[in-house]
């Protein structure tokens, strides 16, 4: 009787714990992430310095049709704003964009743009239009992806953080199919990787929960 209790017990918990907390996650509108040519580092922080005139390019970058802000770190070794250009290359997408030097010493810049009709590896570069030095925040750890980025054709170890986001703002659950597919894309697995992810976390774990439950019912009768 108390495993069948201790069952119940489970099921509901993690019947509560869903609605209350996977659900409305999932729900809640937010700002998504569209593509990561390159996410920012775990530990130690590295940059990309660009003296006056200087361009970064990070060639192997993702672009796709979700991508519409592309958000970048950049400090001014605590000086003034420089003005920045902003360039993506994939083919006969070109997007060209220009930044004012109103931004402050570790602001993260956005550049809005037109998104890509399709997921593409493209060229994504950085200049630097001011008179003083900036650094493009940097990784150059375990998170450092394929990218291969150049300083005005000078090959450096660490690549460019950098974000693309959508301009508006939805649910994970009303985008969970793109999502997926924007992970298939260009990295090894495919697109039932992330619904094999989902799947595990919803239900595998509760279902582990409730087992426990159950059998730590039933070794207390066995000892009874």
């Amino acid at each position: 009787m108390a495993r069948w209790i201790a069952l119940a017990a489970g099921l509901t918990a993690a019947l509560v714990v869903g609605l209350a907390l996977i659900v409305p996650f999932l729900s809640k509108d937010r700002v998504l992430p569209a593509a990561i040519p390159q996410p920012s580092p775990l530990f130690g922080t590295a940059v990309v310095p660009l003296r006056a005139g200087a361009e970064a390019c990070m060639r192997n970058a993702v672009v796709d049709d979700r991508s519409e802000v592309a958000h970048i770190k950049v400090g001014t070794r605590r000086k003034a704003g420089q003005p920045l250009s902003f360039r993506i290359t994939a083919g006969d997408y070109v997007v060209e964009r220009r930044h004012p030097s109103t931004y402050r010493d570790n602001d993260t810049v956005t550049f809005t743009m037109k998104p890509s009709r399709t997921p593409r590896k493209a060229v994504i570069c950085v200049g630097n239009e001011g008179r003083l030095p900036v650094d493009l925040y940097a990784a150059a750890d375990r998170t450092r992806t394929r990218g291969e980025t150049r300083v005005d054709g000078r090959r450096v170890f660490p690549n460019f953080t950098i974000l693309f986001t959508e301009r508006g703002e939805a649910g994970f659950g009303a985008r969970f199919a793109t999502i997926a597919h924007r992970l298939a894309t260009f990295r090894p697995g495919g697109a039932w990787l992330p619904w094999a992810l989902a799947i595990l976390l919803l239900g595998a774990v509760p279902l582990a929960l409730v087992v426990a439950l159950f059998r730590s019912a039933a070794d207390d009768e066995a000892a009874e």
